[in-house]
Formats: C-alpha cells, structure tokens, sequence
C-alpha cells in the first residue's frame, strides 16, 4: 500500500481532509491549492528551497504539499525564533513563505495549473526541519520521504490506525510530530483536525474512532473534558505519570493509550503498548520493527529505515546515529535512564535528573518537577529540584520521602516551588529556560 510518493496518492482521493479551527478543506481544495502551489514553483524552471516562517494556520499544509507535489525543498522554522536571521542566512531561500493567503493570493494570480509528469516512487528530500535550539541555534535535519513512507507503516502495522478515520495533532506545524500526524493521515486518506493553537476540547471528537498525537502536558489538559467516544492517544516527548494515565482512564473509558519513545533526527525508536504497560511501566517499551541498536558507554545508538538523512549543511548519515539517551536494554524492553547532556556529576558520580525526576512525580503531589544542578564547593555539583505542587509544599516531608527511595549522592540538596513553569510550544518543560530564571544553566549542560 505504501510505495507511492507522498503529494501523488494524496492526489488520488476524495471527501473531507482537514479541519483547522472552525473551517474545513476538503480533498478536492487541498488538490487544487498544491496544484496551483506546484504550478506556480514551476515556473522558476530550478530547483527550489522555499523557507516556511508562517505559524499554523489553514494553508501550511496544503502549500507544504505543493512544494512537496513539484519537488521544490522546505525549510520548516519556527516562526519566532531569534535565531532565524542566522538560518535564513545559511539556508538562502528563493522563496519565502511569511503569510499562507497572502501567498496563495500571488499563487492564483498566475494561475498555473501542475500536471504530474510521472509518479515518483518517492522523494529523496521531503523537507528540512529544526531542532528546538533550546541551548544554541537550531540544526536543521534533512528528512527523506522513504523514511516517513517506512514510519506510516507502523501507523497500522503497531498502533492498529487502519479503521480510524480522523486523525488529529494541536501541536506546531512546524515540529515534526504535527505536520507527521496529518501528511500521515492525508497520505491515508483519512481527514486531519488541526487547530492555530492548542485546545483541549478540540482534541476529542464526537462519536467516531479518533487517533490523537500529542505530548502528556497535552493528555493532561483533555482530561479536563470527558466523552466514552473510542479514542487512541498516541504520546511521545515524555514519559506519561501514572496519576495523568489514571485521570485518562476516569474521563475517556474507551481510550487505548500507547507511548512512544524517538526524537525528530531518529524518528520512531520503541514503543509501549497498554498490555505491556501493566508488566514494565518504567519501560520505554519494545523497539520498533527493523530497528537495531547498540549500547555504546551506556548510549543509545540506532539505525533504521526510519532515521534522518543528516543535517543541513552535513553529509548523509553512514549507518548508526547516536541518541544522546543514556539507556539499558532488559528482557527486550527500553529503560531510559536520561540524556547524557542532562548528566550531573556529583562528587564524580553521575546523576540522570530524569530518575530523579520520575521518583519525585512517582511519591510526592506535584504537577511538575524539573531537577537540575548547583556548583557545590566540594561535591561539584548537586541535585536541585524545581517543583510545582498541587497544594502545599512541605519540604522535610519531601526530603523524608525522596531520601528512602534514591542514594544519598542522588538527594536533592535545594528545593525550589515554581507554580509557573515555562514550556516549549511542543508542550515540554523549558529545560533551559527554567534553569536560566535560577542562575543554573551554566553547571549541568554539556558536558
């Protein structure tokens, strides 16, 4: 079923295909916008980049896949981020893409039809996105669609979405996970629900079977509304908590929850299905089909049809990427034990604030926590945790508690309560960004 290039078999159908905010699109309009998008990058008669800075709105999609229809490469950036002066510098456009209607006005003033000269078994370069550049400027990572066309597969093949007939993402176009989801389902024929910014109650649809992509902060949120609609919440970016999982299962008792653990350069790396939840709930879950890995220093190395080109600017990948995650691998199942760019070293020993991090959500009531480091002047470093309790915070009674569960070279020393954490826009915590408001990004970054 999957051989044919992307922006050809979204071509072919028809019926409803996206809905973003209170308007609909469908298949029928999304061909003649990429058709006309195609038509229009056509008459430049060269090889194309074409920069997108739009944030979401009814148009990315559709322009996206007419670039993708002519063969022209986009750059995905984030639409703020200071640093785009310095990547539209290295990227040098030949078009920009700043306002979706403002675009497709031009577009349709020329009015140039693309007709498909031959089917394309796929493209070798889909789109070039970036990283988050939370601690620098972004990379840019080049995508192939042979990779996304093996990882739509796995969309049936491990998540069972082949009877689900509306797929649905509130996240940024321009993150990897959102714009998958929907070229995904378009891909399949199924109709995509988009939104210019999350809402909650946007993510649960009415009666009908709904596959939704997001991240926990996004679970969470939902289970604000309740509806017993069938429902499959595929999450990745972080380890869901048992408390959001519970809440889950009270307000959408029809709702089948898988996890899955990658990132935007590797793509979809293990996952964790309800069944083995039950018997390895700190587990990342099993690797995906024709993923092979190697455990080298306690990193995660891996290789897949799944994986990155390279980045921008880079030569193509030559076999296996490395993670970053610090990981073990037992009875077939992944434990992440933290990115090793998070790793503390306190008096030469080193601590992963994830396992930490898990233990303080596992014991004590807290909506969120991030631990981080503190120079010390004998230790180096220690553990400092940031905490954002559902009521009060009583800081011996943390200590008591956190102190039977970890080793003492693991204690937070400091405890710090924040009741407004910062967030990326993919709904994760600001790592960064918290530890710079409290002076501590300097002592456990990079190292």
């Amino acid at each position: 079923m999957f051989s044919m290039a992307v922006a050809e078999r979204i071509l072919q159908y028809d019926g409803a295909a996206i809905q973003f905010d209170d308007q609909c699109m469908s298949y029928s309009e999304l061909q003649h916008i990429m058709r006309l998008t195609a038509g229009y990058l056509d008459s430049y008669n060269k090889p194309l980049k074409v920069a997108f800075t739009l944030a979401n709105e009814r148009l990315y999609v559709p322009l996206f896949l007419g670039c993708v229809l002519q063969g022209a490469r986009p750059f995905l950036l984030h639409p703020e981020h200071p640093y785009n002066d310095q990547l539209l510098q290295q990227i040098k456009p030949d078009i920009m893409i700043e306002d979706g209607e403002a675009f497709l006005a031009k577009v349709q003033q020329m009015g140039e039809i693309y007709e498909v000269r031959a089917i394309r078994e796929d493209k070798e370069e889909l789109f070039t996105g970036f990283t988050s550049g939370t601690t620098g400027i972004p990379k840019g990572y080049r995508r192939s669609e042979a990779s996304w066309l093996a990882s739509f597969t796995m969309n049936d093949e491990v998540f069972q979405l082949q009877d689900v007939d509306l797929f649905i993402a509130g996240g940024p176009l321009y993150h990897s996970l959102t714009l998958f989801a929907a070229v995904s389902a378009l891909y399949a024929g199924k109709e995509i629900r988009l939104m210019s910014s999350f809402q909650a109650g946007r993510m649960i649809s009415g009666t009908e079977q709904t596959a939704i992509f997001g991240v926990p902060s996004m679970l969470e949120l939902m289970t604000e509304h309740t509806t017993d609609a069938p429902l499959i919440f595929l999450s990745s970016g972080a380890k869901l908590e048992s408390h959001t999982l519970h809440k889950a299962a009270e307000q959408f008792p029809n709702m089948t929850v898988y996890e899955y653990f990658g990132s935007s350069e590797a793509s979809y790396i293990s996952y964790l299905t309800p069944e083995d939840r039950k018997r390895f709930p700190a587990s990342a879950g099993r690797f995906f089909p024709d993923v092979t890995y190697r455990l080298i220093d306690e990193e995660l190395v891996v290789s897949s049809p799944y994986i990155f080109t390279g980045y921008f600017g880079q030569q193509d990948n030559k076999g296996m990427i490395a993670t970053g995650d610090i990981a073990d691998v037992e009875e077939g199942m992944l434990y992440l034990k933290g990115r090793r760019n998070n790793r503390l070293i306190v008096g030469g020993r080193n601590v992963y604030p994830e396992e930490v991090e898990s233990i303080i959500q596992r014991e004590l009531d807290v909506h969120e926590v991030l631990v981080t480091g503190k120079r010390h002047y004998l230790l180096g470093e220690v553990a400092v945790a940031i905490v954002h309790p559902r009521g009060n915070f009583d800081r011996q009674f943390a200590d008591l508690t956190i102190r039977k569960q970890l080793e003492k070279y693991k204690w937070p020393l400091k405890w710090i309560v924040d009741t407004n954490f910062l967030y990326t826009d993919s709904g994760k915590i600001a790592r960064f960004a918290m530890q710079e408001r409290y002076g501590l990004n300097e002592y456990s970054l990079h190292r």
